[in-house]
């Protein structure tokens, strides 16, 4: 998941991701967010679980906390589309798609 959404979060896919895109193909800024978003977390996470030296202060990890859930949000009141189901199917399958 996180090599999906380093990748949207970019705004480009992988040549064998996008093969089958439609040309002109873009990814929605409120998609970027949410990848971006999945991204730093997820390398949060691994400072906190690996990393005995890292602290966290309470405020910034709600803050980190609100920002995700402004996200999630904004992704969910998206409406549906090809660009959102193919975001979750990527989610889902990146590894398979990306070695295309």
């Amino acid at each position: 998941m996180k090599e999906a959404c380093k990748s949207f979060s970019g705004g480009t896919l992988k040549k064998g991701v996008a093969k089958g895109l439609l040309a002109g193909f873009t990814v929605p800024a409120d998609i970027r967010d949410l990848a971006s978003i999945f991204v730093e977390l997820q390398d949060k996470r691994h400072l906190a679980d690996y990393d005995l030296t890292e602290r966290f202060k309470r405020s910034d990890v709600l803050l980190l906390i609100s920002r995700v859930e402004s996200r999630i949000l904004a992704f969910t009141n998206l409406p549906s589309s090809n660009e959102k189901r193919f975001f979750l199917a990527c989610l889902w399958a990146w590894r398979e798609l990306a070695n295309l």
